[in-house]
């Protein structure tokens, strides 16, 4: 959990606190605000939202799990949607258009 990879990066433990911190904040920000972000972040916001957390090893590994069977084209396009942290979901747009 708190293993970090590389000079500079983040443990999963950060990385599920600048998460966490985004749910404090998140309705600070005006409505119909873009966010941009990586498949693992919008997956782990999906995550908690459901109600699951990441406290141990074993949390991060069924996150993992969670995670790659995501499906999560690039481009996707995801809102989130309610008024309090309690009612808050993940509503797939779309994903990229085949030519």
């Amino acid at each position: 959990m708190n293993e970090r990879v590389g000079q500079g990066a983040d443990s999963f433990a950060d990385f599920d606190a600048r998460l966490e911190a985004f749910l404090q904040q998140w309705h600070q920000l005006p409505d119909g605000s873009l966010l941009f972000g990586h498949g693992i972040w919008i997956a782990l916001l999906a995550w908690k939202l459901l109600g699951f957390q990441v406290a141990s090893p074993a949390d991060m590994a069924a996150f993992r799990a969670f995670q790659t069977a995501m499906p999560m084209p690039n481009t996707a396009m995801w809102t989130l949607v309610g008024s309090c942290r309690e009612d808050l979901r993940l509503v797939f747009q779309s994903g990229p258009v085949a030519e």
